[in-house]
């Protein structure tokens, strides 16, 4: 499988560190599109928001990836731990949310 050793969770922090760098203008809070509830409620769904699904997706694909009966298992928790305290713990920039985040 091509997914063994990739920690997917650095799409979104690439992604988050893009718009926040390559772009600093943009809100997360600017409206993207909405989103019709079944009561019939028009929720706006905003940049931040997308970014949480995205990143929520990607970790059920990681939890996934980590329970496969491969021994490999241990390379991408490591991978992923790597992400976690390597770039969202020591970027200061990755220290906000993306709802505070200008």
């Amino acid at each position: 499988m091509f997914l063994i050793g990739f920690p997917l969770l650095i799409i979104p922090l690439a992604i988050y560190n893009m718009i926040v760098f390559a772009t600093p203008g943009v809100q997360w809070t600017d409206k993207v599109g909405t989103v019709e509830m079944l009561s019939g409620v028009q929720t706006p769904v905003t940049i931040s928001d997308l970014l949480i699904m995205l990143s929520l997706f990607l970790l059920l694909v990681e939890i996934l990836k980590a329970g496969r009966p491969e021994g490999r298992s241990g390379v991408d928790q490591f991978l992923a731990f790597v992400v976690f305290v390597g770039a969202l713990a020591k970027v200061e920039s990755n220290a906000t949310s993306p709802t505070t985040a200008s």
